[in-house]
Order: structure tokens, then C-alpha cells, then sequence
């Protein structure tokens, strides 16, 4: 299983009525909100998988970048309900996560999955 290919559609999907698009990079010409996913460490037994996933949420306010977070959190945690595969998640951080290089607005969670392989 792709994770970060696999919690991209999901949350594509699960954000795409507000406008929402996930992405493994920040995208070159960037939505005014948007969220990035990757796989930032994690382990596996057997046939399972145990990846840690860090999430950014992107707005133009700091508020805005904590709704989009609060959404996404949301989402995380209904994930092993709605995407075959996934077992369980469960977020270990929730945090303000300012871009260093362009100061934009951004909120971070991380997760830890698992997931069979």
C-alpha cells in the first residue's frame, strides 16, 4: 500500500467541498488552501505497517491554516472506518507550524497509521 497515495485521495475527497486539495509537495502555483502530506517515519511487523505521516494545513490566517488542521484531524481519525486497509490512526501532535521560508500560515499534525501491507 502507497500511504501517502492512499491519505492524498482520501483527504482529496473527503475536503474537495470546501475546495480542498491534498498534495505530496507544496504545489508550484499554490491554492490559497491547500494541505500536504508526508511520510516522515514509522515501522513494520510482518505484514503490517506502522507509518508516521506529518500533515500540513495551508491558509492565508493562522486561524484559517487551524480550521483546515481541525478538519483534517477529523478526517485522520475516521480514516480506518472509510479506506480498507487502515486499521488505526492516531494523532500524536497538533501544532501551529508557520513555513520558515515564505512565513505562511500552516498547522501540522502528525499521525501514526497502521496499515497492512
Amino acid at each position: 500500500m502507497d500511504i501517502i497515495a492512499t491519505t492524498i485521495a482520501y483527504l482529496s475527497e473527503v475536503l474537495e467541498a470546501d475546495g480542498i486539495e491534498a498534495y505530496a509537495d507544496v504545489p508550484r502555483d499554490r491554492p490559497e488552501r491547500f494541505v500536504t502530506i508526508e511520510r516522515t517515519g514509522g515501522s513494520t511487523s510482518n505484514r503490517l505497517d506502522y507509518p508516521e505521516l506529518a500533515i500540513q494545513s495551508w491558509a492565508p490566517s493562522n486561524h484559517g491554516a487551524y480550521a483546515l488542521a481541525r478538519a483534517v484531524d477529523g478526517a485522520m481519525l475516521d480514516m480506518p472506518l472509510k479506506v480498507r486497509d487502515v486499521a488505526g490512526v492516531d494523532r500524536s501532535s497538533l501544532s501551529d507550524w508557520p513555513d520558515p521560508d515564505s512565513r505562511s500560515p500552516r498547522y501540522q499534525g502528525v499521525y501514526r497509521l497502521t496499515t497492512t501491507l
